[in-house]
C-alpha cells in the first residue's frame, strides 16, 4: 500500500510542479517498473494461495479464502501503469474472483447435500403421516375382522418375503467372505513379500555385484509376486463393490422396508385391538401422533428454509457476485487489450467465468426442484398436512425454478458469445471441446435432445509447425488448466472429447488409454439409457457409476491427492481407489499438457499379465454396460431389482472365466 502510495505521490507532484516532459517520462517510466513488480508479486502470491484443496468448513479453508479475499482487495487498488498492466491485473483479478467462487460453490454443495438430509427426513414424515391417517380411517371401519384378516395376509407375505431375503443374504455372505477372508490373507502375504524384497535387496547391496546378484534377482521376483497379490486384490474389491455388495445393500434395503412394513402392519393389528378396548380414546391417540408430525413436519421444513436462506443462498449470492466480477474484469482486461490487442485470453476467462455462472444457477434450479417436490408431496396429503400457504409456496418455487434455469440459459449463452469471439487457432481444439460443453449444458436447459449432440467436438487442422513450449498460446499451459478443463468436460456428460487430451509413448501405454476410452463409452451409454427409461430409481446407483466412469476416463478426484513428483515436463500424483493407491500423471508434450497414458501403465504394473487381466477384464465390463443399455433400451430392464440380477449374472460370469 506504502508502494501505491508513494506512486500516486510522484505523479501528483509530476503534475503540479509542471516538471518537464522529459522528466514525467522518466517517472512514468519508472511507475510502469514498479507496478510490473507489485503484479509480479501478487500473481505469485496468487499461485501459492491455490496450493492445496482444504475441505469446506475447516480453518485452513477460511484462510485460503480469507488470503484470496484480501489478495483481491490488493489488485482492486493497483493504480497506474499502462493499459497493458491493467489488463494483466484485471486477468489477475478475474482469476481471483474465480477462485473464490469456487469455493463458496464447494460450501453450497456442502449445504445441498444438508438439505437433501432434510429433505428425506421430510418424506419419511409424510409417509408416516398418510400410514396413521390410513390406519385411522380403517379404524372407523366397522367390520374390523376384515381388516384384521388382511393384515394377517398382509403379514404372511411380508414375512414370507423377509424370509426369502435372507436366504439370499446367507447366500451372498460366503462368497463376500470368502473374497474378504482372502484379501486379508493376501493382504498378508503381500506385506511378507514386500518385506523380503527388501531384506534381498540390502543383502545384495552387501554382497556386493557379483555376489548379490542372485538375492537381487530374488527380491526382485519378490517384489513381482507382491505386486501380482495387490492386483489380484484390487480385482477382488471390484467385484466385491460392483456386484456383491452392491446387491447385499440392495437386499439389505428390501429387508430394512420389509421390516418396516411388519412394524406397520403389527402397529395397525396392535391398533385393530387397542380399537376394540378402548374405541374412541385410541382415535385421539392417533390424532395426537398425527398432531405432533405435523410439528415435526412444520420443524424441519422451517429448518430447510433456514438452511436455505441462512446458509445456502449466501454462498450461492457471494458465488455470484465474484463470477460476475471476474466477467467484469475479464471486460475491463479485453478493452485494454485496445483495438490491436490480443484479447483471445480476456474473452477465454469471460466465457469460463459465465460458464461457471450457468453450472452455479443450474445447480441452484436442481436445489429448487428438489424444494418444489417436497411441496408438492405435501399438497397431495393436504387431507393429512393441512397446509393454508402450501400452493403460494409451490407457486413460489416455481417461479424461482423458472429464473434460475433463464439465468442459467442466459450465462450459457453469453459463455458462448465470448468464446466465438475467441481466435486461437493453437488452442482451437480445447476451444471446440468448452464449446460443446456449453452447447450441450444449453441444450439440455432448453429441453433438447442431446444425444445426437454427444459426439467429438472436431479437431482443429493440425499446424504446420509445433507450439513453442514456452508461449501461452499452448492449449493447457499449465497442470491446473488440463485438470480445470477434464473435470468440466466430466461434469457436462461429454467424456468423448477426452480422446485427444491422452498421450502415451510405449504401445502398452497406448493400448491402456485405449481400454479405458472404451470402457468409459460403454459406460456412459448405459448411463444415458438408465437415466432416459428408470429416472429416479436408479438414481444413487448412477452417481456411484459417474464417479467409476470419471476413474475409468483418467480423471481421479484430485481434491485430496499428494503431488509425488514435479518438474517443468512432468507431474506425478498418488491416489487411491477401491482402497489401492495408485498413480495419476501428466506429462507436458510440445507446451501443452496432458494426461500421460505410461505412468498409468507402471501404477499398475506395467506391461504384461497384469495388463492382458486387465484388458479381458475391461472388454467384459464394455460388453456387459452395452448389453445392459440394449435391454433397458428394450424394455427388457425396468426396475432396480431386474438390473441388479442382470450384473449379477455378469459378475459370476467374470469370476468363472478368471
Amino acid at each position: 500500500m506504502r508502494e501505491r502510495m508513494r506512486m500516486t505521490g510522484l505523479f501528483t507532484t509530476c503534475l503540479v510542479a509542471g516538471f518537464g516532459f522529459t522528466g514525467c517520462q522518466d517517472q512514468a517510466a519508472q511507475e510502469r517498473v514498479e507496478v510490473q513488480e507489485i503484479i509480479r508479486k501478487e500473481n505469485t502470491a496468487f499461485q501459492l494461495a491455490r496450493v492445496g484443496a482444504p475441505v469446506p468448513g475447516t480453518k485452513e479453508f477460511d484462510t485460503k479464502k480469507q488470503e484470496l479475499d484480501v489478495l483481491a482487495g490488493r489488485l482492486s487498488s493497483i493504480r497506474g501503469g499502462n493499459a497493458g498492466q491493467q489488463g494483466t491485473k484485471s486477468v489477475l483479478l478475474a482469476n481471483t474472483m474465480t477462485e473464490l467462487a469456487s469455493m463458496d460453490m464447494a460450501h453450497a454443495e456442502n449445504y445441498e447435500r444438508i438439505n437433501a438430509s432434510i429433505s428425506a427426513q421430510v418424506i419419511g414424515i409424510i409417509q408416516g403421516g398418510m400410514n396413521l391417517n390410513g390406519m385411522l380411517e380403517s379404524r372407523q371401519v366397522i367390520d374390523l375382522q376384515t381388516s384384521r384378516s388382511q393384515l394377517n395376509r398382509d403379514m404372511e407375505t411380508a414375512e414370507e418375503k423377509l424370509g426369502q431375503l435372507n436366504e439370499q443374504l446367507a447366500e451372498l455372505e460366503g462368497p463376500i467372505a470368502d473374497r474378504e477372508g482372502q484379501n486379508t490373507r493376501d493382504a498378508e502375504e503381500v506385506n511378507a513379500l514386500r518385506k523380503s524384497s527388501d531384506e534381498l535387496f540390502r543383502n545384495a547391496r552387501e554382497q556386493g555385484y557379483a555376489s548379490g546378484f542372485n538375492s537381487f534377482e530374488e527380491a526382485i521376483q519378490a517384489r513381482r509376486a507382491a505386486d501380482r497379490i495387490e492386483y489380484e486384490i484390487a480385482q477382488r474389491e471390484i467385484v466385491l463393490d460392483l456386484n456383491l455388495k452392491a446387491e447385499q445393500g440392495y437386499i439389505n434395503l428390501n429387508t430394512q422396508q420389509i421390516n418396516k412394513a411388519i412394524e406397520a402392519i403389527s402397529d395397525a393389528q396392535a391398533a385393530i385391538d387397542t380399537h376394540e378396548q378402548t374405541g374412541r380414546e385410541d382415535l385421539r391417540n392417533t390424532e395426537q401422533l398425527i398432531a405432533t408430525l405435523r410439528g415435526d413436519l412444520d420443524a424441519l421444513l422451517q429448518k430447510l428454509a433456514n438452511t436455505t436462506n441462512n446458509e445456502l443462498n449466501p454462498h450461492y449470492d457471494s458465488a455470484q457476485e465474484y463470477l460476475e466480477k471476474s466477467a467484469r474484469e475479464a471486460q475491463t482486461a479485453a478493452s485494454k487489450a485496445g483495438r490491436n490487442g490480443d484479447t483471445n485470453g480476456p474473452h477465454l476467462i469471460g466465457a469460463r467465468a459465465h460458464a461457471s455462472l450457468g453450472k452455479l444457477h443450474w445447480t441452484k434450479s436442481r436445489g429448487i426442484s428438489i424444494r418444489l417436490k417436497l411441496y408438492e408431496l405435501i399438497h397431495q396429503a393436504r387431507e393429512v398436512f393441512s397446509e393454508d400457504s402450501v400452493l403460494s409456496k409451490i407457486e413460489q418455487l416455481n417461479q424461482q425454478h423458472a429464473d434460475a434455469v433463464e439465468k442459467a440459459k442466459a450465462a450459457y449463452a453469453q459463455a458462448i458469445q465470448l468464446l466465438s469471439q475467441v481466435n486461437n487457432p493453437k488452442a482451437q481444439n480445447e476451444i471446440n471441446a468448452f464449446k460443446q460443453s456449453l452447447d450441450l449444458a444449453l441444450a439440455s436447459l432448453e429441453g433438447k435432445d442431446v444425444s445426437a449432440m454427444m459426439q467429438p467436438a472436431p479437431a482443429a487442422k493440425p499446424e504446420t509447425s509445433s507450439p513453442d513450449p514456452d508461449t501461452s498460446e499452448a492449449r493447457f499451459p499449465t497442470p491446473e488448466a488440463l485438470i480445470s478443463h477434464l473435470q468440466n468436460l466430466l461434469a457436462s456428460g461429454d467424456i468423448t472429447s477426452m480422446a485427444d487430451l491422452t498421450h502415451a509413448e510405449t504401445p502398452a501405454g497406448k493400448r491402456l488409454l485405449s481400454l479405458g476410452r472404451d470402457a468409459v463409452f460403454a459406460m456412459n451409454r448405459f448411463i444415458k439409457a438408465a437415466e432416459q427409461k428408470m429416472g429416479d430409481e436408479i438414481g444413487p446407483m448412477l452417481e456411484s457409476m459417474k464417479a467409476l466412469m470419471q476413474m475409468g476416463g483418467g480423471i481421479p478426484d484430485l481434491s485430496s491427492a499428494k503431488v509425488t513428483e514435479r518438474s517443468d515436463d512432468r507431474v506425478v500424483y498418488e491416489t487411491s481407489a477401491f482402497g489401492q493407491a495408485s498413480q495419476f500423471g501428466l506429462v507436458r508434450v510440445n507446451g501443452s499438457w496432458m494426461i500421460d497414458g505410461d505412468i498409468q501403465l507402471q501404477s499398475m504394473g506395467g506391461e504384461g499379465p497384469m495388463l492382458d487381466a486387465a484388458e479381458k477384464m475391461i472388454k467384459s465390463a464394455a460388453e456387459m454396460y452395452d448389453e445392459l443399455a440394449r435391454k433397458i433400451n428394450s424394455g427388457e430392464i425396468t426396475t432396480m431389482e431386474q438390473m441388479s440380477a442382470e450384473m449379477m449374472k455378469f459378475g459370476e460370469s467374470m469370476m468363472g472365466n478368471n
